[in-house]
Parts: structure tokens; sequence; C-alpha cells
């Protein structure tokens, strides 16, 4: 039987993944790699009881430090906010079989980051279309949750959901206001990032909220 997790929360340096019990399994085994053909086992003999914390209740829950996946695969700079990981769990039986890998089960998480607000902070966040990722300078769609803002979007999302406007001071970049596709009526909410140069050197990014 094939078992989907999901990524309930992922900031810089942790990752809280879930998927929900499978009712012959005795154990789960997490695995992790850069690649969905390359995966090595992160963590074993994860106990098949449910949680009852609120982040996850009722479902398996395991928090992945960058710090375990680092030394796992020997990276060092590598983080949630820069890299592309991909998960995949197992369970074992009561004889400890494992069961088999199910390409289709393994998740993609993205370096898109999480926008730094629950649903504690802020109730919109469940009806919120878009969020501003002060990681990665622009907009991204959000699905609200108790732990936080997750992005919901693959790559190509940004090109094709999202306008940007250059202005240059005929060398280099000197603005850049971003806003979402469907968000165009004047007075909408915008980003402007504002470039200072040294030579051909940027010495500073300012991100300042604007409108369309």
């Amino acid at each position: 039987m094939a078992i989907q997790m999901e990524v309930l929360f992922k900031a810089g340096n942790l990752a809280h993944l879930a998927w929900k019990p499978y009712s012959g399994a005795f154990s789960y085994r997490l695995y992790v790699g850069l690649s969905s053909g390359s995966l090595t086992l992160l963590y074993d003999n994860i106990s098949a009881l449910p949680s009852q914390m609120p982040a996850d209740r009722g479902k398996i829950g395991v928090r992945a430090p960058i710090e375990d996946i680092q030394n796992l695969l020997g990276l060092t700079t590598e983080s949630f906010l820069n890299t592309t990981f991909f998960f995949t769990v197992r369970y074992l039986d009561s004889a400890a079989v494992e069961s088999p890998l199910v390409t289709a089960d393994i998740i993609e998480v993205q370096p898109v980051g999480v926008a730094a607000r629950t649903m504690r902070d802020d109730p919109s966040l469940f009806v919120q279309n878009y969020v501003f990722c002060p990681d990665l300078y622009r907009w991204v769609k959000m699905a609200g949750s108790s732990s936080g803002a997750l992005a919901t979007v693959t790559s190509g999302f940004y090109s094709a959901n999202t306008v940007t406007e250059y202005t240059y001071d005929g060398t280099n970049l000197s603005t850049e206001k971003v806003y979402p596709s469907d968000a165009t009526v004047a007075g909408s909410p915008a980003k402007l990032t504002t470039y200072e140069y040294s030579g051909s050197q940027v010495t500073k990014i300012t991100i300042t909220d604007s409108t369309v």
C-alpha cells in the first residue's frame, strides 16, 4: 500500500513531514535524496503510534532538521530554502518486511520557503491566494495551516502568475516591481526592489511595499 506524505511546515533549517497511519505498519522508514532516483535512509524505526500534538494530531509526524540531512548526504551550505529535496516513507510489517518503493509517492520539497506566519497570527491565510516571500523576493501562492503558510506551487508558477516590471539606469537594473497577475487593478499590493551599485557590483538591495 502506498503512503502519501505531506509537508506541514518548512523553514530553512527544518521540515515537518506527516502521513496518515497504515494499519499494517509496525514502524516506518523515512528516505531523502537530491533526486527522486537516489534516496537514502534518513530515519529508521519511526513509531507507528499517531501523534497527539495539535500540529499533526492523528498522523505520523516527523521533524527533520537540515543538519541531519546535511550529515547524511555530505552537504555543507544547503538548506531547505536553497535546495530541492525528495522524500518518501516506507513501512515495515510485523515480519519486518519493508513495503515497496512507490515512485508516485515520492514528494518534492522545493526551495520556496514558508511564510513566517501561522493561522493564529493571520486567520486570512486559508483564503489568501498570494503572499510575498522575503526569502525569494517574490510573490508565491500559499495555503494556510496551523503550523504556517505552505507554498503550493511549482517553479513555473512564478513566470505564469506574476507580473514583473523593470527599470534601468542605462547600464544596470535599477528597480524591479512584482505583483500577482490577477491583481493588476491600480492600488493592489506590490513589492518594489531597488538596487544600488558600486561600479558593476550590487552593493545594496532594498525591498519596500508598493502598489500596482
